[in-house]
């Protein structure tokens, strides 16, 4: 008799193309993320993506397989990520986005966002790590602050006033613009 459960049966030969199709589905999505995404199991990390490679300079994926993830840590998170990683292992939570800093191989820092998941792998406990360089992003807020600290020290230490109006409302005033109208500001 001819069983649907037969590993030669059609029904079985389908699904294992669709089962195919699904697992290199995402591993596409997984190689083309523009995000580091890595699994750690027991404290090594079990899969990294090129894109993560690339961001601790690595030379491929293969490279950080079987490393313990603590090295890639800048010391002062590790006790973050180890609450984190409890979390995730006694109460089986996902983790929300925070602000992280990774080692790379080089010894170099790297500011990233991290997220993380509890998961299954290769039969084991996991953790799904889902990373964002933020690099830019710090480097440009930095920036702004400076810019903005710039200003402000220019502003408040002309000799000529100055005073910003919208609309009808004047929203800010400087020390000069106090002086000359013989005021003095809230704050004294």
């Amino acid at each position: 008799l001819f069983s649907p459960w037969c590993a030669t049966s059609p029904n079985a030969r389908k699904r294992r193309g669709l089962l195919r199709e699904s697992e290199d589905r995402y591993r596409r999505l997984v190689e083309l993320s523009p995000d580091t995404i890595a699994v750690h199991s027991e404290g090594k990390i079990v899969f990294i993506n090129t894109v993560g490679a690339r961001l601790l300079q690595a030379a491929n994926p293969e490279q950080l397989i079987g490393k313990p993830i603590m090295d890639f840590l800048q010391p002062g998170y590790r006790e973050i990520v180890k609450e984190r990683i409890r979390q995730i292992r006694e109460e089986g939570k996902e983790v929300p986005l925070i602000e992280e800093k990774f080692i790379r191989l080089d010894g170099t820092e790297v500011d990233v966002e991290v997220a993380a998941i509890p998961l299954t792998y290769d039969g084991k406990s996991a953790i799904l790590a889902i990373a964002r360089d933020v690099t830019r992003r710090k480097h440009a807020e930095e920036a702004l602050r400076e810019s903005e600290e710039r200003y402000r020290s220019l502003v408040e230490g002309s000799i000529d006033g100055i005073a910003i109006v919208q609309g009808v409302e004047t929203t800010f005033v400087n020390q000069a613009l106090l002086r000359m109208f013989g005021c003095q500001s809230e704050d004294e």
